[in-house]
């Protein structure tokens, strides 16, 4: 008896593909309705790196190293302590109060920045981005998905618990699952993301300790009250990308809406620096260790260099624009003018030592982009007149040099 379907030969090659597409779009589709599930099982693996992270550095002191694992888990699970004290007892009165007349807070918060034509101009953008009373309504949603965010971190340290108790069965399973030639390969690339991982812990401390800095001193410098804490609470939360920051910004907001007055725009302000500086980075010097960590991690660096081999340091790793540090004691302008002689493609920003009456000749040279000067923000308690002062004084000398701009 003949098949009541049997496809002729050169049917195959076309079955074959189609069969592939298939499985593929399947494939698509249930990591896609699986995506919640892989974050929390993402989290939990990323959660026992933190917390035998912090048991290896705990063990240099402690040599047991299952008490040292409590003890670190502890210390993970106290550093998120703080960041849910912070927003429910420290801030808790202000960020109800805040969410109780939301539309009214959104309201003061455009009636500060309208203040200034900056301000209203970044008002009326938001305006048209997003349509009015959409502000608050986003952060009103953003709010209310705090039940959903606590159930699923409950999830995810518990998840974390179990793997840095002991990862040799996860990671066993994950090698089993593999096709057996690509098993070793498997093995090799686990314990490779394990070390990246914990590298990426490391670095993330440091920017933590680097924002919590410079967040208190920002919130300092605009007069708000509670920087302190503030500062703590968004060095802290830098630890969870985007959503972090921008929760941190509630109770800082808040408080300064309540005070009223151009405390509002000056908190904003603040904020606005602290992600502007948080983009770029600047070096005093340059090292490859430096420099190759910037480029990894895709942060503009605007490295220092003083002499010819910085330079063919700087142009090795890949940079093109280099900061000129400290200009006025490394030869000043004769000095770059020698230097920018065989590096002609080269572009740089002189800074240590220049003046507002020696900005000009460095502005009028082709290779420098920008100068950098400390008067622009005079010493001691902040004067807006004085800044402002200082700030049209640099506007009139970018325009002077044709388009060249302190920075």
């Amino acid at each position: 008896m003949r098949p009541v379907f049997q496809p002729s030969p050169e049917d195959w090659p076309y079955l074959r593909r189609l069969g592939w597409t298939i499985l593929v779009a399947a494939a698509i589709v249930i990591i896609w309705r699986a995506s919640n599930m892989l974050l929390l099982a993402f989290g939990s693996v990323l959660g026992a790196v933190m917390f035998r992270s912090a048991a290896r550095m705990i063990q240099r002191v402690v040599r047991n190293w299952h008490v040292s694992l409590v003890l670190g888990t502890l210390l993970v699970v106290g550093l998120f302590g703080v960041i849910a004290y912070l927003l429910v007892v420290q801030f808790g009165a202000e960020i109800s109060g805040m969410l109780g007349n939301l539309p009214g807070t959104v309201g003061a918060v455009e009636r500060g920045l309208g203040t200034t034509k900056v301000g209203a101009a970044i008002v009326q953008a938001i305006h048209a981005a997003t349509g009015g009373s959409a502000i608050a309504d986003r952060l009103g949603k953003l709010m209310l998905g705090g039940g959903e965010l606590l159930i699923n971190f409950f999830i995810v340290m518990v998840g974390a618990m179990f793997i840095a108790a002991d990862p040799r069965p996860y990671k066993s399973a994950v090698i089993l699952l593999t096709p057996p030639p690509g098993r070793a390969a498997m093995a090799h690339a686990i314990g490779e993301i394990s070390a990246a991982l914990r590298l990426w812990l490391k670095a993330k401390l440091l920017a933590m300790l680097a924002m919590t800095v410079l967040i208190s001193g920002s919130l300092w410098l605009a007069g708000l009250k509670s920087w302190a804490a503030l500062g703590l609470l968004g060095g802290l939360s830098e630890f969870v990308p985007y959503v972090g920051p921008t929760v941190a910004m509630v109770p800082a907001i808040g408080l300064a809406a309540a005070a009223g007055g151009d405390l509002l725009w000056r908190t904003l302000l603040a904020y606005l620096f602290v992600r502007v500086v948080e983009a770029y980075a600047l070096t005093p010097g340059l090292t490859r260790s430096v420099g190759e960590a910037a480029l990894s991690a895709g942060v503009p660096l605007l490295p220092g260099v003083a002499n010819a081999s910085d330079i063919m340091l700087g142009l090795d790793l890949g940079f093109t624009h280099f900061k000129f540090f400290p200009a006025e004691t490394s030869g000043g302008i004769p000095a770059l003018k020698a230097l920018a002689g065989p590096f002609h493609s080269v572009r740089f920003c002189p800074t240590g030592g220049i003046t507002p009456q020696s900005a000009p000749a460095w502005l009028a040279l082709d290779p420098v982009l920008c100068v950098g000067g400390s008067w622009l923000v005079p010493r001691g308690t902040p004067d807006p007149a004085a800044i402002e002062a200082g700030a049209r004084a640099a506007a009139a000398l970018a325009q002077n040099a044709g388009g060249s701009a302190p920075a």
